[in-house]
């Protein structure tokens, strides 16, 4: 490894932490952070070499080597309370911020059950059968005392939609006791395919762009995400995940996630068996240290004002992934008209059935945060139109929770269309929204994307990359976008 610079900065972080169990040590295999990667530097360990490393650097910079050994200090010290008080194993940090570091284990689950026979005949009454299953977490630590509040603020929140399908699950709080850990941690569940945005850039790097009905899945994904914080079950840490449902009846509470992002968006598990499903894996909001929880009530909208901010987020998240980059413009777009009253979001499940089946052809105006690049022939129309719409300047025109869940699910199962109504989008490859062609990309792109590489991807040459980068490990940016 290369010496690591002879001036660096004052805020100094250390990425790639694994852990040595065999020898109890760590080992720093990242780099050191100023803004910008440098040359590695090896953290403590048993090498004279790394040691006289560290020494220089220490030379440099006293306050950065305080630094570095309070931020090793704390890792072990996290580290050996979940290894021997839980069954955790490895340990790998795949983020770090302002405000805490994040882990990644996994962790042995241990199911043991006695039953009164085992149905063989033999009359062996009373043997116990184990079952071992794993699942991958992460920790979640805070840095210091003033993040300990980000930390109990963001187990709050989970807490309260723990149960809901699509928003990441708190397992449980670590311990606050200073005798145990000398700072707060949650441990919450691992969706091990990424965020959104290292997943694009895999397709930029490939030359490729998101096909429609992968678009359609994470749309309805992320919807039903935000009616599950607009309407919390606030489940038991065991309890199975529910598919989170409008509520007739029940008034949408005030939690909102602060910032829905591609960066905030996971993938997890593909089940091709459920209909939702079919074309894009499941994809879960994951909750943020700057999560600004409960809002206050809006003047003109009250309490939906969270879920109206919060459709805005997925339909800007929406547009990056259809155009394949950040930005937007305030921009004049023309959508159909909803009937006499453009307010349809009031009760928070838009219009009803009977009035969107009489829809006149007429358009209306709206003010919308969108993009030039959103008219390419290769989006769906209706597509587009949703964007525009959840992306409107003024809440009022946004497709209430409940209306936005019907479009959704229309384009992905009660009236999905045919790779076939597709294919006039992707002239003279009319072929790319075919099943198998789907079937093939998400396996590539999102759910092996790491093992694949850029390269084969692309099927040839590597294509530059696009604003998100060429890929990556998806691993979670602790100081959010």
């Amino acid at each position: 490894m290369r010496d690591s610079p002879a001036c660096l900065g004052a805020a100094v972080r250390v990425s790639g932490t694994r852990f040595e169990e065999s020898s109890g040590i760590f080992v720093f295999a990242g780099t050191w952070r100023c803004g910008r990667r440098n040359g590695g530097l090896r953290g403590p360990s048993s090498s004279r070499r790394s040691q006289s490393r560290a020494a220089a650097a220490a030379t440099c910079h006293p306050a950065a080597d305080a630094e570095h050994d309070e931020y090793a200090r704390l890792l072990a010290e996290v580290h050996e309370y979940f290894t021997t008080r839980h069954r955790f194993r490895g340990g790998r940090e795949i983020g770090s911020g302002a405000y805490g570091a994040a882990i990644a284990y996994t962790e042995t689950l241990t199911e043991d059950t006695r039953e009164g026979g085992s149905g063989n005949g033999n009359g062996d009454a009373g043997r116990r059968n184990t079952t071992r299953r794993t699942r991958k977490v992460i920790v979640k630590v805070a840095f210091n005392a003033d993040s300990d509040a980000s930390i109990a603020n963001e187990a709050a929140h989970l807490a309260a939609v723990r149960g809901a399908e699509h928003i990441v699950r708190l397992l449980y709080e670590g311990p606050t006791a200073a005798r145990e850990l000398s700072r707060r941690t949650l441990v919450e569940d691992l969706e091990e395919h990424g965020d959104w945005e290292t997943i694009l850039g895999r397709f930029i790097a490939a030359g490729r762009r998101v096909p429609n009905r992968i678009l359609w899945g994470v749309f309805l994904c992320l919807t039903r995400a935000v009616i599950g914080m607009a309407y919390p079950r606030g489940a038991d840490a065991n309890a199975p995940p529910a598919r989170e449902e409008m509520q007739e009846g029940r008034a949408p509470s005030t939690l909102a996630h602060q910032d829905i992002t591609l960066k905030n968006t996971v993938v997890g598990s593909w089940d091709r068996t459920v209909p939702e499903r079919r074309f894009s894996p499941i994809t879960k909001a994951i909750n943020r240290f700057r999560q600004r929880g409960f809002l206050p009530a809006d003047a003109e909208f009250g309490d939906r004002v969270g879920y109206l901010d919060n459709i805005d987020q997925i339909g800007r998240a929406m547009l990056w992934l259809a155009i394949g980059h950040r930005g937007y413009e305030i921009e004049d777009a023309e959508i159909p008209k909803l009937g006499d009253d453009d307010n349809n979001n009031d009760d928070g499940d838009g219009d009803d059935g009977e009035q969107a089946e009489q829809r006149p052809p007429a358009l209306r105006t709206i003010q919308s945060r969108t993009h030039p690049h959103l008219i390419d022939g290769s989006i769906a129309e209706d597509l587009r139109t949703t964007i525009r719409r959840c992306r409107a300047a003024d809440r009022a025109k946004r497709p209430g929770l409940g209306e936005l869940l019907r479009i959704c699910l229309d384009a992905v199962v009660t009236g999905a269309r045919a790779a076939a109504e597709y294919a006039y989008l992707n002239e003279p490859a009319p072929e790319f929204e075919a099943d198998h062609m789907l079937d093939w990309l998400i396996q590539a792109f999102i759910l092996n994307g790491d093992e694949t590489g850029p390269v084969a991807l692309a099927g040839g040459e590597e294509v530059p990359a696009g604003e998100y980068g060429g890929g990556g490990s998806g691993d979670i940016d602790m100081q959010g976008t």
